[in-house]
């Protein structure tokens, strides 16, 4: 399995650290100097999701900082997320975000420009998946790299070692590719 695994499956994984990638994301906003920083997130209902929201709770209580569940946003429904960020965009309480997910972060850059927040002076935002549109956004959005080629060619190789090595008590092993994150003009230089 890569990326998205589940737990009790015993077999080979290749991942990234989903939780301290959220972990570094908070703590590099909190350097911004972001104050009030909310989580997005459309994936509930998947691992990576979850692990995602516990970095983020993590960050908060490492830092001291109270958690205000009125700035987080998470569900697996993507109408219901739209809403639910309209309001809180509309409050112009947060200026932080950390979004979990290609929807969370894109339409958190819509709202807030619709809305005529400027991004990054008022409103900095980091999301997860660093695909093309992510450096085609204006402004273009920071990101958690998960460096998709790595964790694929990762996978790869344990496969082929399995298959080569024909044990017949297998061994399992989980394999952590490291994230990265890349920041873009979504956040403030420090």
């Amino acid at each position: 399995m890569f990326d998205r695994i589940m737990e009790d499956v015993n077999c080979d994984k290749v991942i990234v650290d989903d939780f301290e990638s959220s972990v570094e994301a908070v703590n590099h906003l909190l350097k911004l100097k972001c104050k009030k920083i909310a989580l997005l997130s459309c994936i509930d209902n998947l691992s990576v999701g979850k692990l995602r929201a516990k970095g983020y709770e993590r960050a908060l209580q490492d830092n001291k900082i109270a958690i205000d569940e009125k700035c987080i946003i998470i569900t697996d429904s993507q109408e219901d997320f739209d809403v639910r960020l309209e309001k809180l965009l509309a409050t112009k309480e947060v200026d932080g975000i950390l979004a979990v997910d290609e929807h969370a972060s894109t339409m958190a850059m819509k709202i807030a420009i619709q809305k005529g927040i400027k991004i990054p002076d008022e409103l900095c935002v980091i999301g997860f998946a660093d695909g093309v549109w992510s450096r085609r956004l204006t402004p273009s959005l920071s990101t958690i790299s998960q460096h998709g080629p790595e964790i694929g060619e990762e996978a790869a190789k344990l496969l082929i070692e399995k298959l080569e090595r024909k044990q017949e008590t297998p061994t399992y092993k989980t394999t952590v590719v490291k994230t990265e994150l890349r920041q873009r003009d979504s956040t403030r230089r420090m």
